[in-house]
């Protein structure tokens, strides 16, 4: 992907880019394929951007450009927003792991558990309960007529491991079994 930004955004983070007019690099790392799709998305873009679009977009571009090409982690990010993107896309990519921690979290984005914990507080949440409400999307997704599969067996690929404690929090959830939910779409 070729993009070009303004300079007066990105100088400040990469002051080695003053005496060049391009650079290149293979992105790696938890954020590279956030970069990607976000710059992604704006290239599918249809409608032009105003001037007052871009500023945001370009900070946003700019903070993952410097976590990528530094290998930081979200606390160097400029952007609450961006954090917080990043770490619920985390989760939610790793959400059917039953063995998903908060440590692991936390490992991956290079930021203490307590930051972890502040972010999602700061979006009303919990990592327990954010987890537990991505999983059980997963479970209702997976819960489409056309399936087959045993409701444990579900509850199992979701990263549920135990099959009581799943029935419990899905009917809290749903207001009914998972086996009623299942009826109920057919």
């Amino acid at each position: 992907i070729v993009a070009k930004f303004p300079a007066r955004i990105l100088e400040p983070r990469f002051p080695s880019l003053s005496s060049r007019h391009f650079v290149s690099f293979q992105p790696g790392g938890p954020f590279a394929s956030m970069l990607l799709a976000y710059l992604n998305e704006l290239s599918n873009e249809n409608s032009p951007l105003s001037d007052a679009d871009m500023e945001p977009l370009a900070e946003n571009i700019a903070n993952l450009l410097n976590m990528v090409a530094t290998h930081h982690g979200v606390a160097d990010c400029d952007s609450k927003a961006l954090r917080r993107q990043a770490l619920l896309r985390l989760i939610r990519r790793h959400a059917c792991d039953p063995e998903l921690s908060l440590e692991f979290v936390a490992d991956k984005l290079h930021v203490s558990r307590r930051l972890v914990q502040q972010m999602l507080k700061d979006n009303a949440t919990s990592f327990t309960d954010f987890l537990t409400q991505e999983r059980l999307q997963l479970v209702a997704d997976k819960l489409a007529p056309g399936s087959d599969l045993p409701v444990s067996q579900v509850a199992y690929a979701s990263g549920f491991s135990d099959v009581s404690h799943f029935n419990h929090v899905f009917k809290r959830r749903y207001g009914m079994s998972p086996t009623e939910y299942r009826r109920s779409l057919m």
